[in-house]
């Protein structure tokens, strides 16, 4: 069952049995699980916490529902010293080169001439 839940990954998936968080554990992919005989969708779907907006069509093996982390913007920022690109630039070399992209590794090549 487990095996069968994780491939199908459903939009709501409920568990109606003993232990029923050992095997929520186990279960991965489904949009909700919904846990035990008294928790219908139609009380997440407004009242629990969860809501409509949950993957279908097996989309749940690559995120969940929507939450607020979906509205929420992350900025990302790094940074290279010259010492470390010195350090990488062999293997972005072959990164780019095997991506067919070596233009890409031109604009290393430069900032270390």
């Amino acid at each position: 069952m487990i095996d069968l839940a994780n491939e199908l990954a459903p939009e709501h998936l409920q568990i109606m049995t003993k232990n029923q968080q050992i095997l929520a554990s186990k279960i991965t992919t489904p949009g909700l699980i919904l846990l035990g005989n008294e928790t219908p969708s139609s009380a997440s779907d407004y009242i629990l916490g969860s809501n409509h907006i949950l993957p279908t069509n097996g989309f749940g093996k690559t995120r969940g529902s929507l939450s607020v982390l979906d509205f929420i913007k992350i900025n990302t920022q790094v940074k290279a010293t010259k010492s470390s690109l010195t350090q990488i630039s062999k293997l972005l070399d072959v990164f780019t080169e095997a991506e067919g992209l070596p233009n890409h590794y031109e604009a290393v090549r430069r900032r270390l001439d």
